[in-house]
């Protein structure tokens, strides 16, 4: 089979591990043709061209800038992209035929693109959900319902749900979300954040004395960690609450690292309240932070309050796999508590009731963690590995 798969992630590299990575490389192992569609931002240097990486045909796009920019330039720039897509597919792909085109969201803005592609090449059309957009933007107030802009993404998104033959959401409340929200006759299921097995087993050639000097960690204390993008979906307000008060954690250590529209105000705040159990972070090489999950006893999930989609974060799997417990802080419209919840992977409070995260912290710096933590495997063997949810999409594709 082949496949053409649309994304807004840079695969330049398809080495490396993460949600799309994986997700394209399974595919190919698989024995089908997978072509990769994805950006090359004009402020990163970026030109349209053609590569092979991990044996598969990577096609970057040069658009303009959608990350780290204004939401207004991001909005019109991505409104944009589906044009210069369509132009370079016609350019370096006019003689491939594709059976079948998997494409993501963000963005909602290429149902046009998928509805050509769909069209000329006789294909079937999945959509991966990973965002429902607009509304997670109204939600965090950048626009208004009655706002034209929120119309006309709104009518793409509908668009986009009419052209798509089979959607997959990372958890059952996206795809209830969607089905009482528009009319779905698309063939739906649950395709997770899924990833590769790694080990983040600390083996006897690392150094662990050395790892926490270098990152001035106090190895005596519980470390709570938080890994990721760092701005308003995560509830800012929340975070800089928790920072305030992690001092009443006499056992633990909080570490936030990563990158975002917030970060510096993260790291404001935390050089603000100077206390020795409170380190903020920017975002480091995947390899390192890597050994900061080996190193953590608990991971951080947070979600604004605002949100009424089911948000489901795709830090969750790594901490799964790495046997992590999970201290969490979300709204309480997303179903990723009730996973967590369900399997006893950790504990949850609303990302209003700082009182109560608190409380739950000092709860974990006094418990036994292990059984969160063989719990938090047990669910990503069950549900999380990349091998299982392809396995699950092809087999939809094939009834």
């Amino acid at each position: 089979m082949k496949v053409l798969f649309l994304t807004l992630l840079n695969l330049e590299d398809l080495t490396k591990n993460g949600i799309y990575h994986d997700f394209v490389n399974e595919l190919s192992s698989r024995g089908h043709d997978v072509s990769v569609v994805c950006p090359s931002e004009k402020r990163f240097g970026g030109e349209t061209k053609l590569i092979e990486t991990n044996s598969i045909d990577v096609l970057k796009v040069l658009i303009g800038d959608i990350t780290q920019t204004s939401y207004i330039k991001k909005g019109i720039n991505t409104l944009l992209i589906e044009s210069k897509y369509e132009k370079a597919i016609n350019t370096y792909f006019k003689d491939k035929k594709f059976d079948l085109i998997i494409y993501t969201t963000p963005p909602i803005t290429f149902n046009n693109l998928v509805l050509k592609l769909k069209k000329k090449n006789n294909a079937k059309t999945y959509l991966l959900l990973k965002d429902i957009f607009p509304q997670n933007a109204v939600d965090l107030g950048i626009f208004s319902k009655n706002s034209p802009i929120y119309k006309l993404f709104r009518f793409k998104e509908k668009q986009l749900y009419k052209i798509s033959d089979y959607v997959g959401g990372m958890s059952v409340g996206n795809i209830d979300f969607i089905k009482s929200h528009n009319e779905i006759h698309s063939k739906t299921q649950v395709i997770r954040n899924a990833l590769y097995e790694l080990d983040y087993r600390i083996d006897d050639s690392i150094d662990k004395t050395s790892l926490f000097n270098k990152y001035d960690i106090d190895s005596n204390k519980k470390i709570f960690l938080y890994g990721g993008n760092i701005g308003a979906p995560q509830g800012i307000p929340f975070i800089k609450s928790v920072m305030s008060r992690f001092n009443e954690v006499e056992d633990g250590f909080l570490l936030i690292v990563g990158s975002g529209t917030h970060s510096n105000e993260l790291i404001k705040h935390a050089k603000y309240l100077n206390y020795s159990n409170v380190k903020v972070m920017s975002k480091l090489p995947k390899e390192e932070y890597d050994q900061l999950v080996m190193l953590s006893d608990i991971g951080l999930i947070f979600l604004d309050h605002r949100f009424t989609i089911p948000n489901y974060p795709s830090r969750l799997t790594s901490l799964l796999n790495a046997k992590k417990p999970i201290l969490m802080a979300t709204d309480v419209n997303t179903d990723i508590k009730d996973d967590i919840i369900k399997h006893k992977c950790g504990l949850w409070s609303e990302s209003t009731d700082v009182d109560l995260f608190i409380k739950n912290a000092v709860r974990m710096t006094n418990e036994d963690l292990s059984q969160y933590g063989e719990n938090s495997y047990k669910l990503y063997l069950d549900e999380f590995k990349i091998e299982n949810n392809i396995d699950k999409l092809l087999k939809l594709i094939n009834e």
